[in-house]
């Protein structure tokens, strides 16, 4: 009797095995603003299910940094070992992800360099150009199964994979899909296909006599461990706080860090002879989110220009300038276009439509634009509007905006002003010759100006000559 137990035992072990190798639990998971909390809950869960199940666990989207989590965690990382993305891959044991058509849009490889060496990346069911495979095969014990990424409904999917793929080979095919519907799923394969939505789920799966699914409830733990919440705590700490963007609320008419920032990144994404900027009231400083809003109707886009097309956008801007009592004011800023990479000035004593003072290109440049799209395509016609998120750029430019710029990238736009401190022992004429003005000028342009009471540490409007 006593031989016969450890015989029933192992046959029964073999017996559970054979069994559960027919079952696999499916854990999907978006990166946005709860990955830290959702992979903790699915590691814990998944730990806790009995071991002779298998589990696949995808990553179904939002990979590329447009959520705030990603955007801190490949931006503002804390560690530079390991980010908290790439933790959080690892922890989960992420083997494939299904990015969406932005994602492969925004560029693979930034996407791919980030993640850890042992996940696939499936391309969508679109016509991208971006070399990814367009499915992933996976054995569950002596099954298999076929993942498939799915952008758009209605779906080519089928006809553009039957001519690689033998689907009677597979006993079970997933389908991730943006918004899913069941039709574009051909009849002959329904009995064994599986349409999920691209959303934080765990489904039981069954392939002992069929396609069996159950969408399992995901837990909530209440113990957290320690390193999630330091993690946490160092998300939510960056999400409140404001980072500068034009701290001297001079976007106008000075060069910002940020933009120049701006111009070099896109100078690198898409090379270009000329950047103009759409620019318009920026905030001081803003919060991450606040960041997002102000942004998330930006786009990036390209256009050959010639000279007088160059010249019409710009001397808009100029004409929308105004000298009141020697102040500037800007009276649109939906018409305020500036030119990077390129020296030119603005005199705004001049008449509207002259004030520009621009060299001449001898042949058309090759435009980079940043701005909103309704107004770049609204007054740009032609423009190709790329299909590329700007806001990683944008979080770039606000984490290192106050780095040293290359002067060929840095904005030269400025109306023809400059503000000069008075000195000690200073007079009008005397002043005037440094600058190359005469005493007339300095007095049109700062009213009420009297010469023997010029009070040092004040400040003048000095206009200076063009060619300065």
């Amino acid at each position: 009797m006593k031989r016969r137990i450890p015989v029933f035992i192992m046959f029964f072990v073999v017996s559970c095995a054979l069994g559960f190798a027919q079952v696999f639990y499916l854990a999907v998971v978006q990166a946005q603003e709860a990955f830290p909390d959702q992979a903790f809950q699915l590691r814990h869960f998944l730990k806790n299910q009995y071991t002779g199940a298998e589990k696949i666990v995808v990553c179904s989207g939002n990979t590329q940094v447009t959520t705030l989590f990603s955007l801190y965690s490949q931006i503002f990382s804390p560690t530079s070992n390991q980010t908290p993305w790439e933790a959080l891959f690892e922890m989960l044991e992420i083997e494939a992800v299904f990015p969406t058509r932005k994602d492969l849009a925004g560029g693979v490889s930034p996407m791919s360099q980030s993640l850890p060496a042992f996940v696939k990346i499936v391309a969508t069911d679109r016509e991208e150009s971006s070399g990814l495979p367009l499915y992933y095969a996976r054995n569950i014990g002596k099954k298999n199964v076929l993942f498939v990424n799915i952008t758009e409904v209605p779906s080519n999917w089928y006809e553009r994979l039957r001519k690689e793929v033998n689907f009677l080979s597979y006993d079970a095919i997933v389908l991730v899909v943006d918004n899913p519907d069941f039709r574009i799923v051909p009849e002959s394969l329904r009995s064994k296909t599986m349409v999920i939505p691209r959303k934080t789920a765990i489904y039981r799966v069954d392939l002992e006599y069929g396609l069996l699914i159950t969408e399992m409830k995901i837990p909530l733990e209440k113990e957290v461990p320690d390193s999630l919440k330091t993690l946490t705590e160092d998300f939510s700490r960056w999400t409140e706080q404001a980072f500068p963007i034009d701290p001297e609320g001079k976007c106008f008419l000075y060069e910002i860090p940020f933009f120049s920032m701006m111009g070099i990144m896109m100078n690198s994404l898409f090379p270009m002879d000329l950047a103009i900027f759409c620019q318009r009231s920026l905030p001081l400083q803003a919060t991450p989110q606040e960041t997002i809003s102000f942004f998330e109707k930006d786009v990036f886009g390209t256009l050959y220009l010639d000279n007088a097309s160059i010249r019409k956008l710009l001397e808009r801007s100029a004409s929308a300038l105004d000298i009141v009592d020697g102040e500037i004011l800007f009276r649109s800023p939906a018409d305020f276009f500036s030119l990077w990479g390129e020296p030119y000035f603005l005199d705004l004593t001049k008449p509207k439509g002259e004030r520009l003072i621009l060299r001449t290109f001898d042949k058309s440049q090759r435009i980079g634009f940043f701005g909103p799209r309704e107004l770049l395509e609204k007054t740009v016609p032609g423009i190709k509007i790329l299909d590329i998120s700007p806001l990683p750029y944008v979080f770039w430019a606000m984490k290192y905006g106050a780095v040293h710029l290359d002067p060929a990238w840095q904005a030269l736009t400025q109306p023809y002003f400059i503000d000069y401190v008075i000195q000690k022992g200073d007079t009008l004429i005397s002043i005037a010759n440094a600058y190359g003005v005469t005493v007339e000028e300095i007095k049109q342009y700062n009213p009420g100006l009297i010469d023997m009471y010029l009070l040092p540490g004040a400040a003048l409007k000095i206009h200076l000559p063009i060619g300065d």
